[in-house]
């Protein structure tokens, strides 16, 4: 709109220019022709001239009047030319300025159109991220309370430090806070046993099964099934007279004892895949207690 306005000013100035150039220049024919009667009317009157020329040099000056004033007429046509054309000039650079202008509109148009598709795009991304967070945290409570459980019930829990320590307790009926422990390390793909306490028969030969079967959770419940052995150990008398009690972590023990401590998955009706994963699997497999067989590094900090 405003770039129309200035040109319909400057449309307005040029016919006004054209008005005035046409106005002189019949003004000027107008003075040629009165020039030229003047003239005429010299010649039958140049007897007279000689006896009466006062009256011509007040012609003469006449003359030199009308002739400044034609020069002044020229000079105004010629700025109003000059006018003409730096308006001309103008209104071209005005025309290339809401070129430029329009361009960059366009330009600014598609780049808004770019970032919105972009700022949605990671709307949905956020979105997704948002979703495994609360499922992460609904794991992480469920977590949580498998370790309360396992530490309240069985008395199990795990230390870090040069290997993992696995510590057991509430397995000697007589003394339920006596602990029994063993710790694993990870060098590469190879589970190395550094401590055992108590001494376990036959412990040497459950490392090499770990090594090759890669049956951690397995193994856990192989070495506290020997510890229960251990500490049901009494004389033979009291062997026949009174069986040795089962506590509530050997019954549980048998309950777990199949091959479901592994993590397992179903289908969701949505579609998308969420673990199902028992209490001691989650005990035994938390980031905290172990590290992935193939993992460069076995780490482990303590369970609450």
């Amino acid at each position: 709109m405003e770039a129309e306005s200035t040109r319909a000013k400057m449309e307005k100035l040029r016919m006004s220019c054209q008005l005035e150039i046409r106005a002189c220049r019949e003004r000027s024919g107008l003075l040629f022709g009165s020039i030229r009667q003047s003239l005429k009317s010299i010649k039958p009157l140049f007897e007279d001239a000689l006896g009466n020329r006062g009256t011509l040099a007040k012609v003469k000056d006449e003359l030199k009047e009308v002739e400044a004033c034609f020069r002044g007429t020229l000079k105004v046509n010629a700025s109003k030319e000059a006018k003409h054309a730096a308006i001309g000039e103008a209104l071209s650079s005005t025309d290339a300025r809401i070129e430029l202008l329009k361009k960059t509109v366009q330009e600014q148009k598609a780049k808004k159109e770019e970032y919105e598709a972009v700022l949605s795009q990671q709307l949905l991304v956020l979105e997704k991220i948002e979703e495994k967070n609360e499922v992460a945290i609904i794991e992480s409570k469920k977590i949580q309370e498998a370790t309360e459980w396992y530490k309240n019930f069985l008395g199990f829990h795990a230390e870090g430090g040069e290997g993992v320590k696995f510590i057991f307790s509430k397995i000697d009926p007589k003394n339920y806070d006596k602990e029994y422990s063993f710790v694993v390390r990870l060098d590469g793909d190879r589970y190395t046993l550094l401590d055992c306490d108590p001494q376990v028969d036959g412990i040497d030969g459950l490392v090499e099964e770990l090594n090759r079967t890669n049956g951690l959770f397995k193994f856990v419940r192989v070495v506290r099934g020997k510890f229960q052995e251990i500490a049901c150990q009494v004389p033979a008398m009291i062997a026949i007279s009174t069986p040795p009690p089962n506590s509530m972590d050997s019954r549980t023990d048998t309950l777990t004892n199949q091959d479901g401590l592994s993590l397992r998955s179903r289908r969701h009706p949505r579609g998308s895949h969420r673990k199902v994963v028992p209490a001691q699997a989650v005990i035994l497999s938390s980031p905290s207690v172990l590290a992935s067989r193939r993992s460069p590094r076995f780490k482990a900090t303590n369970l609450p």
